[in-house]
């Protein structure tokens, strides 16, 4: 995927502002250039900067760009808390006014105020689908989030990047204004307990990797409230911003967008260094966490229906047509795992385990891992969208 903050940075002097129609015009070129360069389709970060700033033209206009070339338009969202159904309804919206398929990514419901919210949420995108918009969507199987601190301040606050912001935090009517703002975020997301967030990573001070902001402050012999807890969002955001973790997903409506035939599985990971960090486990232990817990502990579906939405769905949407499934002709890009021993084994607080019951990966027809181990064969290639030139 080509990234639209990435394409707004490229082609904006300053990408917190709204483009100029020669700066929609470079945006433009440049996701015709990306998806001619093998792109499966445009990203968007709605709920981070520089994306928060783009309006529906824009992202319209980018997705068709995408569409035009067989590509499609992914979004994480705007809002994945209280503003959550209108964040679903625009992504809807972007891909009937721009014609391109839409895939809204990692799916979810976050904070109690709209915990129950995943059947609304799954009847928007099948309504959208008998109305002939082509919305699919995403989830990973965990009840918390990985992300940062942006979203905890307004956007004319961030724009101009951190020195702009620490001159209005300097400026007491302004920083009164930013900390109430970043009070009701923080609020939504765990009200009043700070132990729901969780530091993942933080370069400024590893030592903090792995604690909550309840222990934090308590170390620092404060008492773990929503004002300290501002004052702590504040600090860390300004040396360099940690990736946290929010505890904040209800486990029902998870269940609830697994069932929805137009959901598939992700993690929303990354490749991490083993042992470094406390990150989610979701880059662990995401698949195996479905085929274990959802399919054989829950029955919130099939063996069947989970493998699908792991492989034949994914490769539809990227149109990849020889990956994906076993079949003569195609790629043997194969998992082999025993059913009965399949498990995750990642927690929050012990996150670098690997998972259990797999037995061989096989990548384009060679043996890659045997029984946990890698064998020394990297047969990867490089997979382009279907706009790629030359392809």
């Amino acid at each position: 995927m080509v990234g639209h903050g990435t394409i707004r940075e490229v082609a904006m002097q300053d990408p917190t502002m709204p483009p100029t129609a020669k700066d929609l015009s470079k945006m433009k070129e440049l996701t015709e250039t990306a998806m001619k360069e093998g792109a499966f389709g445009i990203s968007t970060g709605l709920e981070y900067v520089p994306g928060r700033f783009a309006d529906m033209n824009e992202l319209v206009e980018l997705a068709k760009i995408a569409g035009k070339n067989g590509g499609f338009y992914a979004s994480h969202i705007r809002d994945e808390q209280v503003g959550v159904l209108d964040a679903i309804a625009e992504a809807i919206e972007v891909g009937a006014k721009s014609g391109t398929s839409v895939q809204i990514s990692h799916v979810k419901a976050c904070g109690a105020e709209v915990w129950g919210y995943g059947q609304t949420i799954s009847s928007m995108i099948s309504l959208a689908r008998s109305l002939g918009v082509d919305v699919t969507a995403d989830q990973y199987p965990y009840a918390a989030s990985s992300t940062g601190f942006s979203q905890a301040f307004p956007s004319w606050a961030l724009e101009g990047g951190i020195e702009k912001l620490k001159e209005r935090l300097a400026d007491p009517a302004l920083s009164s204004r930013i900390r109430a703002y970043a009070k009701n975020q923080i609020g939504i997301r765990v009200g009043n307990d700070l132990s729901l967030i969780q530091i993942a990573s933080y370069k400024a001070n590893s030592n903090w990797e792995g604690k909550t902001m309840a222990d934090i402050l308590k170390e620092r012999g404060k008492e773990p409230t929503l004002d300290k807890g501002i004052d702590l969002v504040i600090e860390m955001y300004l040396s360099g911003g940690p990736s946290i973790i929010y505890h904040y997903i209800n486990l029902d409506d998870i269940k609830v967008l697994m069932r929805n035939p137009y959901v598939m599985v992700a993690s929303d990971g990354d490749i991490r260094e083993y042992g470094s960090g406390a990150p989610h486990p979701r880059n662990y232990g995401s698949f195996p966490r479905v085929l274990s817990y959802y399919v054989k502990d829950q029955y919130i579906l099939t063996m069947e229906e989970a493998i699908k939405k792991m492989t034949s769905m994914p490769a539809k949407k990227l149109s990849i047509k020889d990956r994906g499934v076993i079949k003569p002709g195609n790629w043997a890009d194969i998992v082999i795992f025993n059913e009965n021993e399949i498990k995750d084994t990642a927690t929050f607080f012990n996150p670098h385990q690997y998972p259990l019951g797999i037995k061989y990966v096989i990548v384009n027809g060679t043996l890659t891992a045997k029984d946990g181990k890698h064998t020394g064969k990297a047969t990867g290639k490089v997979l382009y969208g279907p706009g790629k030139i030359g392809k």
